[in-house]
This record gives structure tokens, sequence and C-alpha cells, in this order.
């Protein structure tokens, strides 16, 4: 089997886990940066209070940010910075999935769920899960 994968491809392989990052790091600073511009106009919209939409502003940038870090490095350091985003995304997810999107599968809106149901955020929360298990995978 070595013989068949060249250690040119066992590097690149390494790093494939970018695709997922860069998939959450979009999606978490799309959402997160916006509630930093206004925070209470946020947490009035989102019906939390401000301390809570806070954390959730800086699970979001910062798990972003953690997870930039973490991919960047092999210490123990650059690991726990991944596992760290992870846990972060997971906390903010669950959240959106208890108090939002509780209810109903499909990611398309409804009257009933207007900001539509559980099947995206559940993916983001296991990917999430992913990083907070993986970290940077031993490396």
């Amino acid at each position: 089997m070595d013989n068949l994968v060249g250690s040119r491809s066992r590097r690149a392989w390494r790093h494939v886990d970018w695709t997922l990052r860069i998939a959450l790091i979009s999606v978490f600073l799309y959402h997160g940066i916006p509630k930093w511009l206004d925070l209470p106009a946020t947490a009035q919209a989102l019906k939390l209070p401000l301390f809570i939409t806070v954390l959730v502003a800086m699970a979001e940038v910062g798990g972003a940010l953690l997870l930039v870090f973490g991919g960047l490095g092999h210490s123990r350091l650059f690991d726990w910075a991944t596992r760290f985003a992870g846990f972060s995304f997971m906390a903010v997810m669950t959240g959106a999935i208890v108090l939002v999107h509780w209810g109903q599968w499909a990611s398309a809106p409804t009257p009933q769920h207007p900001a539509g149901g559980i099947e995206f955020p559940l993916i983001l929360w296991l990917i999430g899960l992913f990083f907070l298990l993986r970290g940077n995978g031993g490396e």
C-alpha cells in the first residue's frame, strides 16, 4: 500500500482537514462578526441576555480564529486550540438547536420554524465534535 501512495500524497493528505476548517471558519465568522457590530440589537433579536450574546459572539469569532491558529502547527498548544474551537462550536450549536431549530429536521424554513430545522446546525455540531475529538490528529 505504501508504494501506491507516494510521500507527496501522504503529506497532502495530512492537510485535508483544512477543507472542514475552512467550512467552519467561514460559517462562524459570517455569523459571529455581525453580532459584535451591535450586541444589544443582537441580544434582543436572539431573545438572549446581553452577557450570553457576548459569549456566543466570542465562541463564534474566537473559535474560528482558534481553528485557524490550531491548524498552523503541530505542538500540544495548536492541538488544544483546535480541540477548544471544536468545543466552542458545539456549545453554540447546541444552544441554537435547542432554542431555535428543535422540532424540525429539514433545513428549509417553515411557518413554525422560520429559521429552519436542525439539519444544518447538527452538521456543524458534528464537525465541531470531529475537531474536539481529533484535535490535529496526533501530529
